[in-house]
């Protein structure tokens, strides 16, 4: 006769069955879509093979501390209380954007370049232009007595041209030790030429990923052992040319105050406006993770005449977490609790 199992060993395999059973379908005694919320997803016999993508996720943070009402009875940005740099991240299409409305200096952040100074001309001579570079010379000579290069912006085609000559032309003892990514950076610079020879003539999604792939093939020409050759150049560029735009009669100065930290060319630009926050021309919807990460973590944009702030959550996750993230709504609003955290801990005030 088989023997019987005892009382514990019966109870623990009802248990062990009754969790197999109820456990996968526990999300249905909870509220809302479980393929939004993604509540109970896990286990779930429902769930054999998905995948499941999302867009871009953008976090604005809401703090009444930040704001103030001036003698006329307008709310105004309290920048006093802010507790990063005193700028402005304007998003623009770059497309349709007219730099003759906004001559003079301006700063744009971009992909691979990160944020530049440039000076926009209004209708200068190819001599005043040069006088012009003299004057930004001398003017940060003399009030922040650093050096600065100053050098009229090229286009895609010509800064493709210059990086090949100066990567072909480097001493073969800087190129012993990394000749392979020697090689990969030519690689790179040759996929981008014929990249640009065959054009966009595509439909809307073929020239946005033409762009793409330009970008990142000169990306990893910047993060390359011979960024050092090639920054100096790429930043040359025309603004905002890995994004589309086009300049056939503009002509720009990009001023490269290499001798200054972060600290210090934030003040400068803030110095040259007269104490008010300087603007930075973005195009966010187009902007890497990796472009994503040299943006403050926290930062002021201008959103439907006025001001928001923005949260950078690309500065503390990374490509898997972001993957991952994305898609959980759960963990979205888990994180909105921890920026919420995080900002009531250094400011005092919760968002």
């Amino acid at each position: 006769m088989p023997r019987s199992l005892g009382r514990p060993v019966k109870a623990f395999l009802l248990i062990w069955l009754a969790v197999q059973v109820l456990v996968p379908l526990r999300h249905y005694a909870i509220a809302g879509d479980a393929n939004w919320t993604e509540e109970g997803q896990r286990f779930a016999w429902r769930m054999k093979l998905r995948a499941k993508a999302a867009g871009h996720i953008m976090y604005q943070l809401h703090d009444s501390g930040l704001q103030k009402v001036d003698r006329s009875g307008r709310t105004r940005f309290a920048w006093d209380r802010w507790p990063d740099k005193h700028v402005i991240y304007v998003p623009v299409e770059p497309q349709l954007f007219r730099w003759e409305n906004h001559f003079g200096l301006n700063m744009t952040h971009e992909p691979c370049l990160g944020q530049r100074t440039l000076f926009a001309p209004y209708g200068e001579s190819d001599e005043a232009l040069d006088e012009k570079r003299g004057e930004l010379v001398d003017t940060w000579r003399m009030q922040f007595g650093r050096e600065i290069e100053v050098h009229e912006t090229i286009s895609l085609n010509q800064v493709l041209g210059k990086l090949r000559v100066r990567l072909e032309g480097l001493p073969a003892d800087t190129i012993a030790d990394n000749a392979a990514a020697h090689r990969y950076c030519l690689a790179h610079v040759a996929v981008v030429s014929d990249l640009i020879d065959r054009g966009n003539n595509g439909n809307e999604y073929q020239r946005e990923s033409h762009w793409i792939l330009i970008v990142n093939h000169l990306s990893l020409v910047a993060d390359s052992p011979f960024a050092d050759v090639a920054l100096p150049i790429l930043r040359r560029m025309h603004p905002f040319a890995l994004q589309g735009a086009a300049f056939p009669r503009h002509r720009f100065l990009v001023i490269e105050d290499r001798h200054a930290s972060e600290e210090q060319r934030d003040l400068a630009l803030r110095q040259l406006g007269d104490g008010k926050p300087y603007l930075v021309w973005v195009d966010p919807s187009r902007l890497r993770p990796d472009d994503w990460r040299q943006m403050p973590r926290a930062f002021v944009t201008f959103d439907n005449q006025d001001l928001k702030i923005v949260w950078n959550h690309f500065r503390e996750l990374n490509h898997i977490q972001l993957e991952r993230f994305s898609v959980r709504p759960d963990m979205i609003r888990q994180y909105a609790r921890r920026i919420a955290g995080l900002w009531k801990a250094e400011t005092g005030r919760k968002p």
